[in-house]
């Protein structure tokens, strides 16, 4: 089970179990684009990929998805993001981030 919260700029994702609880990121969040780093104002989603060690978020400010290693708080976008021209590109509030049982991102 993996719970996290999103306070202000800063973001603290936990993986609890039964006799354990370990903490998968605490810090302020930056993901990094044309215009270099910038805070991640507008968490709206969050998914893990335990396989690869990384999680994924779902910024609604940015219209972004970022992708983030484990214990990082610099992420890079891998969908969308604030420079985009292409309307094909542009993702509005990314939500409800999923994987499929091949390993896709939705």
């Amino acid at each position: 089970l993996y719970v996290w919260q999103a306070m202000g700029l800063s973001l603290t994702i936990a993986k609890v179990t039964d006799d354990n609880v370990q903490i998968i990121s605490n810090s302020e969040v930056m993901l990094m684009s044309n215009h270099g780093l910038q805070p991640m104002v507008s968490v709206s989603s969050i998914v893990i990929d335990e396989k690869s060690n990384f999680f994924y978020l779902g910024d609604g400010f940015h219209r972004a998805v970022v992708k983030f290693k484990f214990g990082s708080s610099i992420g890079t976008i891998i969908a969308g993001g604030p420079a985009i021209t292409s309307i094909v590109n542009l993702i509005d509030r990314p939500s409800g981030l999923t994987f499929d049982s091949s390993g896709y991102l939705y």
